[in-house]
């Protein structure tokens, strides 16, 4: 029992009294934005949580992943998830409020529930809907940065440290690779709000004032940038960055895994997503390209080269 629901913690085990009954609990998914989907998704990958006993409803960027990542799973419809359910495990993201209302629709009908959180970003807003709190049970974070954020936003909910599979396939497979010395790539993710004195999209400011400081970063002779789009933005968003000249080559494409593009690379450049972090964990120098006037760079951990420090 203890080996299937490894995931399983303080308060959600309440449920797994259900196994006296031989029968054990049915969890219900639900996810939309990729990132906490792909915790879930690759503790499903892992055998953290059996796939036999689930109930999987995932939309949007949770469904692309799943689907990349060859996960094999009847997909419910979100009315349907929770039916014959015990407790459910959510995502929490920005995009919609699938993840929201599955989390008050199970509260509401007394299933326990845990939020899943998976960057250090927004902790104010990811538990709100309707100018209400949602009182989760559980929510699970991958590392103990994230730890004392969550319980400083949500001291009522038990704040559970889960293991990281997404993060370490990704390191396992990108170690194994070689890359490319003259090969950059920079990760988009969309910034929502037009920092001071900017007529443009924070994502591009960020990605001029990287080529405006590859020599500060000692970066020099023709470099190859590939721009790896967030799973959120529209098709052809960076069309107008690509370019060929003598000294740098840029385009775009997402193509190809996250651990691949990461692996090809000799520098991972980004604004302060997560992957960026998966790629420190990999050994390679990783850059943040927020500017001086944009707000500083969430991400907490260690070894990452922030352009603002050594500009002024």
């Amino acid at each position: 029992m203890a080996k299937k629901w490894s995931l399983a913690c303080r308060t959600i085990s309440i449920t797994l009294r259900i196994s006296s009954m031989n029968k054990l609990p049915m969890m219900a998914l639900v996810a939309h934005d990729a990132g906490a989907a792909n915790h879930i998704i690759y503790w499903l990958l892992a055998g953290d949580i059996d796939l036999t006993y689930v109930r999987i409803s995932f939309h949007g960027p949770a469904l692309i992943a799943a689907t990349n990542a060859g996960l094999e799973f009847d997909n419910l419809a979100l009315d349907q998830v929770l039916v014959g359910a015990d407790f459910l495990v959510a995502g929490t993201g920005w995009a919609t409020d699938i993840e929201k209302k599955a989390m008050r629709t199970a509260i509401f009908a007394s299933i326990p529930v845990a939020a899943v959180f998976d960057h250090w970003t927004n902790y104010d807003k990811r538990l709100y809907l309707d100018d209400e709190v949602i009182a989760v049970d559980e929510i699970w974070v991958t590392d103990t940065y994230a730890i004392e954020l969550a319980r400083s936003f949500y001291p009522n909910a038990d704040v559970c440290l889960k293991n990281n599979r997404y993060l370490d396939y990704q390191v396992r497979n990108i170690s194994s690779q070689i890359c490319d010395p003259h090969k950059v790539l920079f990760l988009m993710e969309p910034i929502r709000a037009l920092w001071a004195g900017e007529k443009d999209a924070g994502e591009f400011v960020a990605f001029h004032y990287f080529l405006e400081n590859l020599s500060v970063l000692g970066i020099s002779g023709r470099i190859d940038i590939r721009i790896r789009p967030h799973p959120s933005d529209p098709i052809g968003k960076y069309a107008r960055l690509e370019r060929s000249d003598d000294v740098i080559n840029v385009t775009v494409n997402n193509d190809l895994p996250l651990h691949q593009d990461i692996a090809a690379a000799a520098w991972v450049v980004g604004l302060q997503s997560y992957a960026m972090v998966v790629a420190l964990e990999a050994g390679k120098k990783v850059i943040s390209a927020m500017p001086n006037h944009a707000p500083s760079c969430v991400l907490p951990h260690k070894g990452i080269i922030h352009i603002k420090e050594i500009t002024g």
